[in-house]
């Protein structure tokens, strides 16, 4: 049986996370950031791919380094906590987009 994350065309799903990286280099270039950290719940098997974007984005802006937080399951409450504390990442991926992506509605 395949997740929802692995029936999404590897292509699409490189896309997404492109089209929201390059976003924050407006984020980025307005704010003067060095560092841009990213949360997401994805499980392991996406990590790897993920980093291959992050890796070409940060080749592409070698003025920018991107932090990536897998924080699985417990995304919700650490998400919580940080915003909580004052301290959110710059961007939390939600694992329902790649399956709004894979569906009808997102396709």
């Amino acid at each position: 049986m395949t997740g929802r994350c692995q029936d999404m065309p590897k292509s699409l799903a490189a896309v997404l996370l492109v089209a929201v990286l390059v976003g924050l280099v407006g984020v980025v270039g307005f704010a003067e950031m060095k560092y841009v950290t990213v949360m997401h719940g994805w499980p392991g098997e996406q990590a790897p791919a993920f980093q291959k974007i992050v890796a070409a984005f940060e080749a592409e802006n070698p003025d920018i380094t991107v932090i990536v937080e897998i924080v699985g399951r417990d995304r919700p409450a650490l998400l919580a906590t940080r915003l909580a504390q004052g301290n959110p990442p710059d961007l939390n991926i939600p694992l329902g987009l790649s399956s709004y992506a894979a569906s009808p509605r997102g396709s």
